[in-house]
């Protein structure tokens, strides 16, 4: 029966509806992940190694607490920051806390070994800062919390968790920095916190720019068709067609990912087009000089549009569907569901739409007076397309050119996988990574793994070579390793002057 949803219109419009209000009882299991670590397989070598290495040293997680001033090194921001690395490094989720107070100073006394907190007690004049701050450049354990070419920045790391909830922790970590207030700025700084951030900026999307989107979307569908009609009927296509796609992946087990919350957005763009043509070829019937019934409207705009209607849907399918092959996790997943959203779309447009259509009457003559006065759009279209049909070759050449413009423009492409690009430069957290870039060392990390009796004199040597080598690289902000802490532990076996001082070991 070739108009079937004519006839079984009803039946057709309670299915469509209870498909999507089941779709729609399914959001409850949503979740967002900000988590990049899960963005990638679990197969590909980079997370294999990473999960090895937290396999043998802990999954534990650094968020970065700093404070800042014009000068950091006074009583005041340090008792601060005491209190705070005291207060937090007792909060849950965090297994321990570490500041420039847990920092030691050693030396050697009557052949004894003699290790003293670094900063067990607080001057309180502008000598004793000053010479704090010298003490601070001598100590490596100390240096490495402080900017130590202004003294502009101070901090303390917070070990988490790693399986402990990022949102209740930094809520917690909130909380306590509400209790110790201060002149100093505080910002945050980390993983976790970016995770955090993250999580935020999703909600934000959905909650503010998604509304945004289609309060758009209708102000262009009512200046494009000047009826309700053609507002509410594509409308009502796009929002069945996203919540179908997010019931779908809330039925997958999937989540909300930096990349997947593009979808809806995605989905305004492409699925209100073909209730778009719909509609507008409706308009046109409707305006005729006799003007068929509404059911005849829908018959001829089925039978005119189902075939192109149904092609340009299937191709924009088949093109999303690239995107399986994606080695990202999350821009697979936003390949499937937006292809289900489209498809839905399709049915709805080239079904559901004229069903519903069917119940209403057409535009009245009036009314279409009033609407052909408005739509000054068809005068430009009609312009141009007398410009196009009379200059085919100046058209031609033009879009030749623009192709190859931006073809050449394809060369100049940059690819940015760094997290820190994706927030604005006026943001918290971008303002923290940029602190910690230029002031504390940089705030991404990679881990070499070092087999064998590490503790060796060889395996250690050659640590320190690597670390030489790569702190003259200017990517490179600081080195850590174990040799750090062997060259201090030897300042409690020799003096300064002699041979062995701030050197690794011969045996």
């Amino acid at each position: 029966m070739k108009f079937w949803f004519i006839k079984y219109r009803l039946s057709l419009l309670i299915a469509l509806l209870g498909i999507t209000i089941g779709s729609l009882t399914l959001f409850p299991r949503l979740e967002i992940d900000p988590d990049l670590d899960n963005y990638v397989p679990v197969e590909m070598d980079n997370r294999v190694n990473m999960n090895h290495m937290d396999s043998i040293f802990g999954g534990s997680e650094m968020i970065l607490v700093m404070l800042k001033d014009e000068d950091v090194v006074k009583r005041s921001t340090l008792k601060r920051l005491k209190n705070l690395s005291e207060e937090l490094g007792n909060l849950e989720g965090i297994d321990r806390s570490v500041s420039p107070f847990d920092a030691q100073t050693i030396s050697t006394e009557d052949g004894f070994i003699i290790m003293e907190p670094f900063m067990e007690n607080i001057p309180g004049d502008q000598a004793g800062y000053n010479e704090l701050k010298s003490e601070i450049l001598g100590n490596r354990m100390a240096s490495r919390f402080f900017s130590t070419d202004d003294f502009e920045l101070v901090s303390l790391m917070l070990m988490k968790d790693s399986d402990y909830s990022d949102d209740l922790l930094i809520t917690a970590i909130d909380s306590v920095l509400l209790e110790h207030p201060g002149t100093e700025e505080v910002l945050l700084g980390g993983l976790p916190y970016v995770r955090y951030s993250i999580t935020g900026n999703i909600k934000k999307d959905l909650k503010v720019l998604l509304p945004v989107a289609l309060l758009l979307m209708i102000f262009m569908l009512f200046a494009s068709f000047r009826e309700w009609k053609g507002v509410f009927m594509p409308f009502s296509v796009v929002i069945m067609s996203m919540i179908l796609s997010f019931g779908v992946m809330a039925l997958l087990g999937w989540n909300i990912s930096l990349i997947t919350v593009l979808m809806p957005i995605m989905l305004i763009a492409i699925a209100n087009d073909y209730g778009i043509h719909m509609i507008a070829r409706y308009q046109e019937l409707a305006q005729s000089e006799n003007p068929p019934s509404m059911l005849e409207i829908c018959r001829q705009i089925y039978t005119d549009l189902k075939r192109p209607i149904i092609i340009a849907g299937l191709t924009t399918i088949g093109g999303i569907l690239g995107l399986l092959t994606h080695t990202m996790i999350p821009a697979a997943q936003i390949g499937v569901l937006t292809a289900i959203g489209i498809g839905f779309s399709l049915i709805l447009s080239i079904w559901f739409l004229p069903a519903m259509l069917s119940y209403f009457q057409p535009v009245g003559k009036v009314r279409v007076k009033k609407i052909r006065r408005v739509m000054s759009a068809d005068k430009w279209l009609r312009k141009i397309s007398h410009m196009v049909t009379n200059h085919p070759k100046q058209v031609i050449i033009t879009s030749v050119l623009v192709g190859v413009l931006g073809i050449t423009g394809i060369f100049f492409i940059k690819v940015d996988t760094n997290i820190e690009g994706y927030f604005l430069g006026n943001s918290k957290v971008s303002r923290s990574i940029k602190l910690i870039n230029e002031k504390l060392g940089g705030s991404q990390f990679i881990s070499i793994l070092f087999s064998g009796e590490v503790l060796s004199p060889e395996i250690l040597q050659r640590m320190e070579y690597y670390e030489k080598v790569l702190s003259e690289d200017p990517a490179v902000g600081t080195v850590s390793s174990p040799v750090t802490l062997v060259k201090e532990l030897s300042k409690g076996f020799y003096n300064v002057d002699e041979e062995g001082y701030n050197q690794i070991p011969s045996t």
